[in-house]
């Protein structure tokens, strides 16, 4: 989640700025990708993307909507555009994918897929850089309807073995409320 500030309109111009500060970000078409890898700029994009296997449809939402939380907040300050840091994004994520994840739905349990697939990289993200989820700094929910959420989660990938031992360290001493 980006914090853009209210003069940005222009979402193409924010894919864009983002394009230019990070190479890991690809526009292609209407949408922006990041690329487990750094694409070349002399060579097609959309071309790269295609040859990269773990790319990441980054969902342009603003803030506030769909139970996003209005200010985004903690942000990584030290870059140009600050975006949500990942302890707090996985549970703007787990919090959409508790709440569909049951769906059978076609387009719902291919977004809830993807979902997952987001939440289970920043749960391993988190884990090898030994951050904790922050419950107390997500607004909108209490930690304890935040960790039902986890619970949902856990529940369905607990015969994961090595996201269960990743997720066991992003939670710390929460992993007991479990």
């Amino acid at each position: 989640m980006i914090k853009v500030d209210e003069t940005v309109t222009d979402i193409l111009a924010l894919r864009d700025q983002l394009s230019k500060l990070d190479p890991h970000f690809v526009s292609a078409g209407i949408k922006l990708y990041f690329s487990q890898d750094p694409v070349d700029p002399l060579e097609n994009p959309v071309n790269q993307l295609k040859k990269k296997k773990d790319n990441v449809l980054v969902e342009t939402l603003l803030a506030g909507s769909l139970g996003l939380p209005q200010v985004p907040r903690p942000v990584y300050d030290e870059l140009p555009i600050p975006i949500l840091h990942p302890s707090i994004l996985v549970l703007t994520k787990l919090k959409r994918w508790a709440a569909t994840h049951e769906s059978t739905r076609p387009k719902t349990i291919q977004k809830n897929f993807v979902d997952a697939t987001d939440i289970q990289y920043m749960i391993f993200w988190l884990a090898s850089n030994n951050i904790k989820i922050e419950f107390e700094k997500y607004s909108g929910k209490s930690k304890d309807e935040l960790l039902t959420l986890v619970r949902k989660f856990h529940a369905k990938f607990a015969d994961n073995e090595d996201l269960m031992a990743a997720l066991k360290v992003t939670l710390g001493e929460d992993w007991d409320l479990l």
